[in-house]
């Protein structure tokens, strides 16, 4: 059986794992969060969660990664990796989506592209 974990390295760190932060997140680059966040979390890149991340927010990025727990609407604009830690509890939006055995989803999830190449929107 083909190994299908995604081969990317996590960018660089902004929130470590004994951090916390609520309200509103806005990320102009690459970042990962191994931390505590409630609110909203903006990227416009990827974002990354680690597997010590524990996240009570609306996520939007162009490409998300989780490894950790997130409980929220996840909307991407290229794609979503949940990786064999994941916990996911939120509904899923993505044109692109990766899921590594062991990974965790609950909630309603739209991914793909439609028949007349539009992409899912949130």
């Amino acid at each position: 059986m083909a190994d299908t974990t995604p081969r990317r390295q996590p960018p660089p760190l902004i929130l470590r794992r004994d951090a916390e932060f609520s309200g509103i997140v806005v990320l102009p680059r690459a970042a990962r969060i191994d931390g505590r966040v409630s609110g909203t979390v903006l990227a416009s890149g990827l974002v990354w969660f680690g597997e010590t991340a524990r996240v009570q927010a609306r996520i939007e990025a162009e490409e998300v990664v989780v490894a950790g727990e997130v409980e929220g609407p996840v909307a991407a604009r290229k794609r979503v990796d949940l990786l064999a830690t994941a916990r996911l509890h939120g509904d899923l939006v993505t044109p692109r989506l990766t899921l590594v055995e062991g990974a965790f989803l609950e909630g309603h999830c739209r991914a793909g592209v439609t028949d007349d190449g539009e992409t899912p929107s949130a």
